[in-house]
């Protein structure tokens, strides 16, 4: 897919350039070009794919299909050494994974490029990022994960058959996830950054919750953070769109409402 390139987010990362001699530009854009790899229906991997395109850091495009086994027989992957799970990010001889990790590499490697909006360096605001990130993997990651692999992937893509207890036992634990993450997280804020844009914390919560579009999940507490889900999508637009088409192209499958 081709990405647009022109939004504010980036407009910002370039007026920072502007105060750096040419020779510091040239070091930023003139670096190992990032390789990602990647695929469209995996949350982690349109996450980092958003951070990349948010803060204008050129990269390649590797997308590898799971539900394929490209992550098992692309040779190229296969040979990073990495654990096997997307994304992965490459710079010249070095590879990286898990999204989390590379959030805080890439701030670091381009700290030009990723601005305090949405990398904070701030410690206090910087810790509260990283609350939400280690938060999420064990409530609304594993159930929102397990929910799309159940209710979708199995039945619609590995022909496969669902299993109910499993779909009963995750709707529960997402239910109760969302309760607490508007509860702890949002309150009455419009992100989760406390500002008035969002940081990779709501970004990496909205692009988990995005993929519960793909089958007929509705609930009280789902509706309730709708609005700040329709308020990152639109503060990261168009990138957020362009990210999630192919997950929004899987809504138009028939599927029986849960």
């Amino acid at each position: 897919a081709l990405y647009r390139v022109s939004t504010q987010w980036t407009m910002d990362a370039c007026e920072l350039c502007n105060h750096h001699s040419l020779n510091r530009r040239e070091q930023f854009f003139n670096a190992d070009r990032i390789v990602l790899f990647w695929d469209p229906l995996s949350q982690p991997s349109r996450s980092v794919k958003l951070f990349l395109l948010l803060t204008g850091i050129p990269h390649e495009d590797k997308i590898l299909h799971i539900t394929k086994g490209d992550h098992i027989t692309h040779s190229e992957f296969t040979s990073l050494g990495t654990p096997g799970k997307l994304p992965v990010i490459r710079m010249g001889a070095f590879s990286l994974s898990e999204s989390c990790a590379i959030y805080e590499y890439l701030s670091k490697k381009f700290p030009m490029a990723v601005q305090e909006r949405i990398y904070p360096r701030d410690t206090e605001q910087s810790a509260r990022l990283h609350e939400y990130l280690h938060w999420h993997h064990l409530n609304i990651r594993i159930n929102a994960a397990m929910m799309f692999q159940e209710c979708f992937v199995k039945p619609h893509m590995s022909n496969r058959v669902s299993n109910r207890d499993r779909i009963f036992r995750f709707k529960i634990g997402l239910n109760k996830a969302l309760e607490e993450f508007d509860r702890c997280f949002l309150g009455t804020k419009q992100f989760i950054s406390g500002g008035d844009q969002p940081n990779m914390a709501d970004i990496h919560a909205a692009c988990e919750l995005m993929q519960l579009t793909t089958f007929e999940f509705d609930s009280p507490q789902l509706r309730k953070v709708a609005p700040w889900l329709d308020r990152v999508r639109k503060a990261t637009n168009p990138y957020f769109e362009d990210v999630h088409e192919e997950i929004m192209k899987l809504k138009a499958v028939p599927k029986p409402k849960l």
